[in-house]
Formats: structure tokens, C-alpha cells, sequence
């Protein structure tokens, strides 16, 4: 998918990564800068 954006956990470099569409990497983007999210 173009525009795929790929995210790794840097604290464990060699795991899997997350692949997000646009549109919800927007909307993540969007609530941190807003600082919509909340840590569990």
C-alpha cells in the first residue's frame, strides 16, 4: 500500500514491525500532538 508507514519498538530492534495505513497513522499522529493518549 503506498504511503505504508513502518514503525519498529526500539527497544527490541530485531522484532516485528507495525505497519500502519495513512489514514490511522494520521489519526495517531493527530491524538499524540494533541495529547489524546493515555498510557495503560
Amino acid at each position: 500500500m503506498p504511503g505504508t508507514v513502518a514503525v519498529r519498538d526500539s527497544k527490541a530492534p530485531t522484532g516485528r514491525h507495525i505497519r500502519c495505513a495513512p489514514a490511522p497513522w494520521a489519526a495517531f499522529a493527530e491524538a499524540l500532538v494533541r495529547g489524546r493518549l493515555t498510557g495503560s
